[in-house]
């Protein structure tokens, strides 16, 4: 083909090359953007050195998939080639990082078979979500979390094959394992994770490696068995669905407390067993505050206790705050607490978590609601949310706040206001 080459240096001096057409050099910055800093965060994430001596890019026609990795280069499909405006649409981030990650798990590493293929592609996955929150902040992290745990929440509905078997498929290689490894570095810790992943890579190097070689590496770098954790994450399949509920409780000595109660209520079998996981339990009060406690769930039915010595007033209480455990979860609310968690709690996924138990609301008692969160919110898909919501409505302040979404600076919240429109209505035209 006839190709032009942008070479550039990462920061330890390896030559990374770009090839794009000739034709379309305008192209170069949007469908490249951030490929050399990706490179120098995932040798800080995995303590290992880029493995090779160089790393290309090449775009080509009619590829059959997004990209193919090979070792020191990735082919991907041209339709990923933009120019500014294209990016907003569609740009080659998400794939570039993850193509660019298997130079190190799936070429320095290699699955020993087949049904190993999530050591390659739940960790490509996984880095993918973690270099989004290096760029683009803790907000994106999260709502990337939740694509990944809805992909694999409904994949559940179909079958419940474990990560570890011939026949789990994409959303389980791809998203579930993802949200494990997530799982990983919320039950162990973060730098006790890292330490585990770069003795891992370092003893296997250039070698093929199995899952019980990523088990070997929890123990010969923490001295803990993991054995629990893999076993109803990836041996088992299934996931946890907690039904969850909370009191305001004074006992009899005159103490206040919170009790929370939370069940597993989720079908188990010789497949899926009852899940095992340390969960925080929040109570944010009106004053401000906030008590925590973190409790290992086990059993079937368990209470989670939280006191409350000052007698605060309570205005919402989160189970897993955050979202980080992989789960279906019930736990009704009323409409004063959605209105707080919406509004005050600190995790973007949290007040998401708010606003979308509000979807079947009325709109006469939420909207002002909606326009103050609209007002408040940062994150795109957030303002997008409260358009869906909003949309539709024929007063005043709707057509008003639908004018504004029509100028957001946010792609996706335009194109949910144009959405939430069956017609535009004469005064907006």
């Amino acid at each position: 083909g006839n190709y032009a080459i942008d070479e550039r240096l990462s920061t330890h001096g390896t030559p990374v090359r770009l090839w794009y057409y000739p034709e379309h050099p305008d192209r170069v910055e949007p469908t490249y953007r951030y490929s050399t800093e990706a490179l120098d965060f995932l040798e800080r994430e995995t303590g290992i050195p880029y493995p090779w001596e160089s790393y290309s890019q090449i775009p080509v026609q009619d590829f059959l998939y997004g990209g193919m990795e090979n070792t020191t280069a990735t082919v991907f499909g041209d339709f990923f080639v933009v120019d500014r405006r294209a990016f907003l649409d569609q740009n080659y981030i998400n794939v570039n990082v993850h193509e660019l990650t298997h130079q190190w798990f799936g070429d320095y590493i290699t699955g020993r078979s087949g049904i190993q293929s999530w050591l390659q592609e739940s960790f490509a996955t996984f880095y993918t979500k973690l270099f989004l929150r290096e760029i683009h902040g803790n907000d994106a992290y999260q709502w990337e979390r939740r694509r990944e745990q809805e992909n694999a929440l409904s994949a559940s509905e179909q079958d419940r094959f474990p990560i570890l078997h011939p026949r789990s498929g994409r959303h389980r290689v791809y998203s579930k394992g993802s949200a494990v490894i997530d799982m990983m570095r919320y039950t162990f810790g973060e730098e006790a994770y890292r330490r585990v992943i770069t003795h891992y890579l370092k003893s296997h190097a250039f070698a093929n490696v199995e899952t019980n070689d990523l088990y070997q590496a929890f123990q010969d770098v923490l001295g803990v068995s993991p054995y629990w954790f893999f076993e109803q994450w990836i041996y088992r399949g299934g996931e946890p669905h907690y039904a969850v509920s909370h009191e305001d409780v004074t006992t009899r000595s005159g103490r206040r407390q919170t009790v929370v109660s939370i069940r597993q209520i989720h079908t188990t079998d010789d497949l899926v067993k009852l899940f095992a996981m340390p969960i925080v339990f929040e109570v944010h009060y009106r004053d401000g505050s906030v008590d925590r406690v973190r409790q290992m769930i086990a059993r079937e039915s368990e209470t989670v206790v939280i006191p409350n010595p000052k007698g605060r007033e309570i205005a919402f209480v989160l189970c897993d705050p955050g979202s980080w455990i992989l789960k279906k979860m019930t736990h009704p609310k009323s409409f004063a607490e959605l209105e707080a968690q919406a509004t005050r709690a600190p995790e973007m996924i949290d007040r998401f978590d708010a606003l979308h138990a509000l979807a079947d609301t009325p709109a006469v008692r939420k909207k002002d609601l909606l326009m103050r969160l609209y007002a408040q919110e940062r994150f795109p898909p957030m303002r997008a949310e409260v358009v869906r919501q909003i949309g539709g409505e024929g007063n005043a302040d709707c057509r008003s706040l639908l004018m504004r979404a029509l100028a957001d600076p946010a792609v996706e919240v335009r194109a949910a206001a144009l959405a939430s429109m069956s017609r535009i209505p004469e005064e907006m035209r």
